[in-house]
């Protein structure tokens, strides 16, 4: 029998697995995709904050490394656009580039179908929970990292 503990692994792997599926993100990368999710996001909540990398690691858990390749990728792509701050040109923000955002917009577009088809099919009562579930595990998980003193983006 395969324990609790196990079984967690087992079906966070597979959603995993899922929502990275090339099917559904095949323009992007899963990590260029999830840089342009967060820019997204914070437009559509009309959010000031310029982004930085920094920023986009503490967001995303991504190490600084892939944060830089990601960026370099989106940005060849011309998905996004680093402008250099006015105060310290040592320190660039990062943005959507609304000329060729498009390209997101439909990876995003696609995940949106898969997501209200599946929202569909468990109903609301079943989806708010899943909600619930998604945060409590994701602040949990950061606690655990955080105590353990992991440095996510050394």
């Amino acid at each position: 029998m395969i324990d609790q503990n196990e079984q967690f692994l087992m079906a966070w792997l597979r959603i995993s697995s899922t929502v990275s599926n090339e099917r559904i993100v095949s323009e992007l990368s899963f990590n260029e995709a999830l840089v342009c999710d967060v820019l997204y996001y914070g437009n559509m909540l009309k959010m000031t904050q310029k982004w930085t990398a920094t920023d986009l690691c503490k967001l995303t858990h991504m190490h600084k490394t892939l944060m830089n390749r990601t960026i370099k990728s989106l940005e060849k792509k011309k998905i996004i656009l680093r402008k250099p701050d006015d105060e310290d040109k040592r320190r660039y923000f990062v943005e959507i580039n609304p000329e060729n955002f498009d390209v997101f917009l439909t990876v995003h577009e696609n995940s949106m179908k898969l997501v209200r088809q599946v929202t569909e099919s468990i109903g609301q009562e079943k989806t708010e929970a899943a909600i619930e579930i998604f945060h409590n595990i994701s602040e949990t998980v950061d606690q655990v990292l955080y105590q353990k003193g992991d440095k996510e983006n050394d």
